[in-house]
């Protein structure tokens, strides 16, 4: 009884988890895979090379990785179902695949954004 009054009542942290989190974990990066055969074209190179600048960006970036990948020669076993996917939508080089970061559960990341390298949305 002694031990119960002598307690001293428990205080809860005044910073939801929610807002913490949003402050100061890093957030997840989108994956932009850039298909191609061969070399590129200046222009097409001008854009790729702007892609991963703003990806790489420490201030105002995109918060993307990007990675290219020849289809000309052996696919990384990683790309292979996703360029196999996106051929069979009709997908021509260069092709750009942006994906939504991966779950918290691991799963399979989910495509956000496929068009060709040159596409409007692309420039």
């Amino acid at each position: 009884m002694l031990v119960g009054m002598l307690a001293r009542p428990g205080e809860a942290c005044t910073v939801p988890v929610f807002r913490y989190a949003l402050e100061r974990w890093p957030a997840d990066r989108f994956e932009g895979v850039v298909f191609c055969s061969g070399k590129l074209t200046e222009g097409q190179e001008e854009i790729l090379g702007a892609m991963v600048r703003a990806g790489e960006a420490e201030v105002a970036g995109v918060n993307m990785e990007v990675k290219r990948v020849d289809v000309a020669g052996v696919i990384p076993q990683k790309y292979r179902g996703l360029w196999k996917e996106q051929e069979s939508f009709g997908a021509k080089t260069p092709w750009v695949v942006i994906r939504y970061p991966a779950g918290v559960s691991g799963e399979e990341r989910r495509v956000m954004w496929a068009g060709g390298l040159e596409s409007g949305e692309m420039k």
